[in-house]
């Protein structure tokens, strides 16, 4: 599956990273969910006859491949959970992100990393905390782990 539908998957309403890993256990990587009718996509375990009618309403491309090019020029790289360069210790937690972005070197092993990760919505206090935390974090040469998706990690 490539980026473009993975971006676009993510923005779908109600389809979370779970879903997504669901869809793609079920259908593999060579699939397009947004190419599926209605029906084909409630065969997936998870996925009811409400999200799927959110895929469909979901499909626009253009928005993942703005999202795309947007990405590339200012110097982000993107990996999905399937690529080789994911990370392997963070493929191993409970809902890794199937998707990173990252600036700067390429992904490495580095022992003083801390992934973040919390609530879509979130207070200004806990916006304030997580900022003072990852800042802190940082100007020790701790790497931060994120994946991205809207919310308190971002």
């Amino acid at each position: 599956m490539n980026l473009v539908i993975l971006i676009n998957l993510l923005n779908v309403p109600k389809i979370g990273q779970q879903r997504i890993r669901l869809l793609v256990s079920y259908l593999g990587l060579d699939i397009n969910p947004f190419e599926l009718s209605i029906k084909e996509l409630c065969t997936v375990n998870g996925i009811d006859k409400k999200s799927a009618e959110q895929i469909k309403k979901y499909s626009d491309f253009d928005f993942g491949i703005r999202e795309l090019e947007t990405t590339i020029q200012k110097g982000i790289s993107i990996v999905s959970f399937w690529d080789d360069h994911y990370p392997m210790l963070l493929k191993k937690i409970y809902s890794p992100p199937v998707i990173l972005y990252w600036k700067g070197q390429p992904l490495q092993y580095k022992e003083d990393a801390v992934a973040v990760v919390g609530t879509r919505r979130f207070t200004p206090y806990g916006k304030s905390v997580t900022q003072k935390l990852t800042s802190d974090l940082v100007s020790k040469n701790i790497s931060i782990v994120s994946g991205l998706a809207r919310g308190i990690d971002t």
